[in-house]
């Protein structure tokens, strides 16, 4: 049960955090309590209340109300330090996350609102650092502003369903994905695993290693990728891509599709007799 619970009351007020009258028990929420948002409170605007650092923060499901908003190409964030961070709100919302005081935040997205048109998404979050984020459902954008500040994803999990664009600030250590996905940016990828739906990999970020299960694997960045494993799916290096890519170590199993266009792999295991490229 949340210690505080956010309706808006206040009249004329009604959208702001730090108004005490806006939560039952009445009383801005206080370092290491939990805080729910339920469905039928009011949308909040942008602030930062990172000063305070709490407990779990739950965005319920049914829950419409935007938080933070953005206007002339920047977003007003509502920015908070929490140990834990739980989404399943349908309202557009802009989150940043100042988590300096506390150790990396558990997160989970569960469903955002759905945008109407392609390269939007219903959940904009940055800042911080994640020891796991997990994407059930919903449409996702982690530090893809300009103007964001860079964070650390230990572990990203999409499941299927969930759309996930992950920035060219984000540093995720490990990712499995089995939603869409698209993952920018230089920062080292040390395990990779595409179990479905279809990954997208942009930049100069090395890989250490990346099973390759099923779905698709879109492989647009120059980094070296130390190991690929293909046990299924179809590894397509040719989307866009003209500079060259190097694999060290290829292992391949029946019945997956390489699709193959100016990338050097080292040393190739063949685990089937039926490897061909396509």
């Amino acid at each position: 049960m949340a210690n505080k619970v956010w309706w808006g009351a206040e009249s004329g007020s009604e959208n702001s955090w730090g108004v005490a009258a806006n939560w039952f028990p009445a009383g801005v929420p206080a370092a290491g309590e939990d805080v729910q948002i339920p469905a039928g409170s009011a949308a909040i605007t942008g602030s930062d209340t990172s000063a305070v650092t709490l407990g779990a923060v739950r965005i319920d499901r049914g829950y419409t109300g935007a938080i933070g908003s953005y206007t002339a190409g920047e977003p007003t964030w509502l920015t908070l330090d929490c140990a834990k961070f739980e989404f399943a709100g349908t309202g557009t919302s802009y989150i940043k996350f100042d988590n300096a005081a506390s150790s990396p935040i558990d997160g989970t997205i569960t469903t955002t609102a759905a945008p109407s048109v392609s390269g939007v998404y219903g959940l904009y979050l940055c800042g911080s650092s994640w020891s796991n984020l997990t994407f059930s459902g919903g449409y996702t954008a982690v530090s893809c502003f300009d103007s964001d500040a860079s964070n650390t994803i230990v572990t990203a999990r999409a499941a299927t369903g969930a759309v996930v664009k992950l920035g060219r600030l984000v540093t995720a250590q490990n990712i499995d994905n089995a939603g869409t996905m698209e993952k920018h940016g230089a920062q080292q990828i040390v395990s990779l695993v595409q179990r479905n739906g279809v990954l997208r990999t942009v930049g100069t970020a090395a890989i250490t290693t990346l099973e390759l299960k099923g779905g698709i694997w879109i492989h647009e960045n120059t980094g070296t990728v130390t190991t690929v494993t293909q046990r299924g799916g179809t590894w397509d290096q040719r989307a866009g891509q003209t500079a060259g890519r190097d694999v060290s170590t290829f292992n391949y199993y029946a019945g997956a599709v390489l699709r193959d266009e100016n990338v050097t792999i080292g040393a190739t295991n063949l685990k089937a007799a039926d490897f061909v490229a396509t």
